[in-house]
């Protein structure tokens, strides 16, 4: 599923549409969710607070309590990254991609409104850190810089720790290095961590082709950003 390339409300969107809102309430009855919620909370409690000691991921507004949130649902972002690359002796203007953890909302509510972002970004040369932050809204919406984003719904109940868990404690995502040549990797990072969840069958198998569809659209409708990792499929490397 592909938003509208522009719906600003502030700092970000803090609502989905109102199929978005119908396909929610049918798909879950909110006794039997949190139940499910407080279960998987329980069982990988012990597990999913590691990463929290790991230097490399930077964390920003998230509380304790948030890691026991069940996700609704996955947005692969893409914005005009303020930066810029040199190729040829020309500067570029680059898209950077990041993911957004939509969260489903706590009761009586029904619309999601809110999310946890995984940012990852050079930090120390080619070196990456991971920003893990907590958002009242569902995704970033700022117009001056934002491109394109791709949403899918998770198949399953899986909690914020739970992802949190399979990205940095058992595969160590954090552990990134750009890639030498072009100085380019959020998007192969963004695509890497969508694997990670179809494995864990928390997203359907044709999620990575749906989120990765922002990178042609971006090159069609946004000429004037380079989506650098095009040519360079591997992006960057795991260390």
């Amino acid at each position: 599923m592909q938003y509208p390339s522009r719906v600003t409300l502030g700092e970000g969107v803090n609502f989905l549409p109102v199929f978005f809102q119908f396909s929610f309430s049918s798909r879950y009855t909110m006794q039997s969710l949190f139940s499910s919620i407080h279960d998987a909370a329980e069982s990988r409690r012990s597990r999913s607070t590691g990463w929290h000691n790991d230097e490399r991921i930077l964390i920003k507004d998230f509380a304790h309590a948030t890691a026991n949130r069940q996700v609704y649902a996955i947005a692969v972002h893409a914005v005009r990254s303020s930066a810029s690359v040199q190729q040829q002796q020309h500067t570029f203007q680059v898209a950077h991609f990041r993911v957004f953890l939509i969260l489903v909302p706590p009761p009586p509510e029904l619309t999601p409104h809110e999310s946890v972002e995984l940012n990852n970004y050079a930090h120390n040369g080619l070196i990456t850190s991971t920003e893990v932050a907590y958002h009242p809204y569902i995704y970033s919406q700022r117009q001056l810089t934002f491109l394109r984003v791709s949403v899918v719904n998770a198949t399953t109940v899986v909690t914020v720790g739970q992802v949190l868990d399979c990205i940095f404690n058992e595969n160590g995502r954090q552990r990134y290095q750009l890639d030498t040549t072009t100085g380019s990797g959020c998007r192969y990072w963004c695509q890497t961590v969508i694997k990670d969840m179809v494995v864990k069958g928390w997203l359907s198998e044709d999620a990575p082709r749906k989120t990765e569809e922002i990178a042609a659209a971006i090159q069609t409708h946004n000429p004037d950003v380079t989506v650098s990792e095009v040519g360079n499929p591997k992006g960057g490397v795991f260390y």
